[in-house]
């Protein structure tokens, strides 16, 4: 089974055993970013996932990243398809 095929969740739960919740620079990781630009993004109240602070540090639930990350799976695209999607589509 290739990793497309599995739901957010499960793979977050290979990445991260043992855990229902992310420190910050796990996330920024995950998802590709810095740690200080989630800072940010918590702070303006424009971050996607929703954060918490146990103690002094700040963290995602994984459910909660999970969701996020399947709600952005690719959509198709509007319009003539591109030359690569149509190869791609033949194998």
């Amino acid at each position: 089974m290739n990793a497309a095929s599995l739901p957010a969740l499960d793979l977050l739960r290979e990445m991260f055993p043992n855990k229902m919740r992310i420190s910050t620079s796990d996330l920024a990781s995950t998802l590709g970013l810095n740690p200080q630009s989630i800072r940010n993004a918590v702070g303006k109240k424009t971050f996607p996932i929703r954060t918490y602070i146990d103690g002094h540090l700040m963290y995602a639930d994984l459910r909660d990243v999970a969701a996020h990350l399947d709600s952005m799976r690719e959509v198709k695209r509007t319009g003539r398809p591109t030359k690569a999607s149509k190869l791609s589509a033949a194998q």
